[in-house]
């Protein structure tokens, strides 16, 4: 890098940018300043090519009328010795490496632990819903609460169920309850009303069941969703929710009715209380999963 000489060297703007003072040129030194113009400029390292004020090389100097001092553009303002330019060159500058943050990120043993054995529901945004598709909700409890089946805790279930089953763009359609989860086929309008209405339920069904003679959380995690978006998987989710007592009987080996409903789910008509459920109001739990039923699950149609 090189620098460049101002016009006119100012003390309080320019105050250390030159290193060294030489005195005042001698009896021998100020002979070349009678040779001609070119003669200087070639001596002092001007480039008369240049334009004023933008001169450099080894003297760095601006043009002076013809008649004045060449020995004295450079001084330091003071009447002093003239000054000489000293070039130099900037050391070049070198990338410091940056030690980022170590936590964080993709790595092994990274992430969220299980809380249990059994793998959890993924802690990942909800998918978009609407209002036409019904909603499969499964819900799964603690080991240490009550068992859901007994009339004692379905009573306690019944209550929450009929305080929540019609509210303001949320709707519970169909419901079964197990010793230790429960099965929703709820509506919505959309993602955000589905789960308030679901806290709703949850926020209901723990107070009721802690007044039995308990305390603390009651459900084991995040409920699980599935999102019923054609009449073939409404009618399967439908006749997996209201047979699901069925369903694990046979897997433990037990006599399972020909015939019959499951008197701790919605399938079970009941004549005295409230209802502790609503009506369909999308097609695809009106009359869409009929017709899928008709062919496949004449039980249930």
């Amino acid at each position: 890098m090189m620098l460049m000489a101002p016009a006119r060297l100012e003390t309080t703007r320019y105050p250390s940018i030159w290193n060294r003072t030489v005195s005042r040129l001698s009896a021998d030194t100020e002979a070349p300043t009678q040779l001609g113009d070119a003669a200087v400029a070639l001596q002092m390292g001007i480039d008369e090519s240049l334009a004023p004020g933008h001169r450099s090389c080894g003297g760095a100097l601006d043009p002076l009328p013809m008649d004045s001092d060449r020995t004295r553009q450079l001084t330091d303002g003071r009447g002093g010795g003239i000054l000489e330019l000293c070039r130099f060159k900037m050391p070049r500058t070198k990338q410091l490496s940056l030690r980022l943050p170590t936590w964080g990120g993709k790595r092994r043993g990274a992430g969220r632990k299980p809380k249990s054995e059994r793998p959890g529901v993924p802690h990942v945004p909800r998918p978009l819903l609407s209002k036409h598709h019904p909603v499969h909700v499964t819900w799964r409890m603690l080991p240490h609460v009550w068992n859901l089946r007994s009339r004692r805790s379905f009573r306690e279930l019944s209550a929450a169920f009929a305080e929540v089953c019609n509210r303001s763009g949320f709707r519970l359609i169909h419901f079964s309850v197990q010793g230790n989860h429960l099965h929703l086929i709820v509506e919505a309008a959309d993602a955000v009303r589905l789960s308030r209405g679901l806290q709703g339920l949850a926020v209901r069904i723990a107070r009721r069941l802690n007044l039995m003679g308990r305390a603390g959380k009651v459900f084991a995690d995040r409920f699980h969703q599935h999102v019923l978006r054609s009449p073939a998987e409404v009618a399967r989710a439908v006749a997996y929710v209201l047979g699901n007592f069925f369903v694990h009987a046979l897997r433990r080996g037990e006599p399972v009715p020909a015939t019959g409903t499951d008197e701790y789910s919605s399938a079970r008509q009941r004549e005295t209380g409230p209802p502790l459920v609503a009506p369909a109001q999308s097609w695809l739990l009106r009359a869409g999963w009929h017709r899928r039923a008709l062919r496949t699950y004449s039980l249930l149609a």
